[in-house]
């Protein structure tokens, strides 16, 4: 039996995780990234709501299935992980690693709830993509800061992204 590279052992660490059950601490934990996403998204977006509306008005946005938080309109999902994404990091009040020097809400939830937009997702599975998706993007940005800031990244938008990702 070959010895496994750090690569190998990230990825299955994820998918076991992925396939396990969250116990109860790690739920009551997702539970709470989830509120305080909600509180931040619905803040940001009341900060930003005159631009929101002008950026769906100017690209006729009016179908779609995925709600924006805040403003009440709905548009497709993608542009709706975008602009909850936005809104939920505006007031720099989002969730964050400080090791990992990222803020993982904003990336993650947004994501999730664009792709539950779709179809139905079990509230099971969308909090556990909540889970596999922070440690995701915590185990990635941890091995790669602060050098990573240093040359001028910001890990939300990077390893936030590869948490969305293994979140869906």
């Amino acid at each position: 039996k070959s010895e496994r590279n750090i690569t190998e052992n990230f990825i299955n660490k994820l998918y076991n995780m992925a396939r396990e059950v969250p116990d109860e601490e790690l739920l009551g934990q997702a539970k709470k990234c989830l509120i305080d996403y909600l509180g931040v998204v619905f803040a940001g977006a009341t900060t930003q709501k005159m631009r929101i509306e002008s950026y769906l008005d100017s690209y006729n946005h009016e179908n779609g299935q995925a709600i924006v938080f805040g403003i009440g309109r709905y548009t497709n999902p993608l542009n709706a992980a975008f602009l909850n994404a936005m809104n939920a990091h505006t007031v720099e009040l989002d969730d964050g690693h400080r090791y990992g020097m990222l803020h993982l809400g904003a990336p993650i939830m947004s994501a999730l709830f664009a792709a539950a937009s779709l179809g139905k997702i079990h509230a099971k599975d969308f909090m556990k993509g909540i889970i596999v998706g922070y440690e995701a993007a915590v185990l990635l940005a941890r091995a790669i800061q602060p050098n990573h800031k240093l040359r001028g990244y910001h890990a939300t938008g990077t390893c936030g992204t590869i948490g969305a990702a293994m979140g869906i």
